[in-house]
């Protein structure tokens, strides 16, 4: 299994998330077919300065990290497609999370795991949200805890 050079808590870059994972340098989940991992990224900083540009209302409750799928425009299709469906099938060797609070820093938070059934619509307080035109929509919400 990957296991990237990394601490929890360390703060790199776009440009070194991609190159240590061999990952596309865009995207809330990106999937590494070099070393079957799947990195989630968890926005928060765009999310507070331009909603336009970050339609994802991802939030820890309990140490739960209630994650939004992939897909900014409309609703996001049921049964899930592209990345949602990689994850919703735990279809990965690993999973990683970073969280960004600062634009441009990626704070790794280490690997983690589904930590319950991902819900789709109103099966979630989240679940319907916004999309980048401002319209609401039914999204993915997977709920995600750290290994321990």
């Amino acid at each position: 299994m990957f296991v990237p050079p990394l601490k929890i808590g360390e703060v790199i870059s776009n440009a070194s998330l991609s190159s240590i994972f061999k990952v596309s340098n865009m995207g809330g989940m990106r999937y590494s077919k070099t070393y079957d991992v799947l990195v989630l990224i968890s926005n928060h900083a765009l999310k507070r300065s331009n909603p336009e540009w970050n339609p994802f209302d991802d939030e820890w409750i309990d140490g739960v990290l209630y994650y939004t799928g992939m897909g900014n425009i409309g609703d996001q299709p049921n049964p899930p497609a592209i990345q949602n469906r990689r994850l919703y099938h735990e279809n990965y060797s690993g999973l990683y999370l970073f969280e960004v609070f600062r634009q441009g820093e990626f704070t790794y938070k280490g690997p983690v795991k589904l930590a319950g059934k991902p819900m789709y619509g109103t099966q979630h307080r989240n679940g319907i949200q916004p999309d980048k035109n401002g319209k609401y929509r039914k999204v993915w919400i997977f709920p995600i805890s750290k290994l321990e």
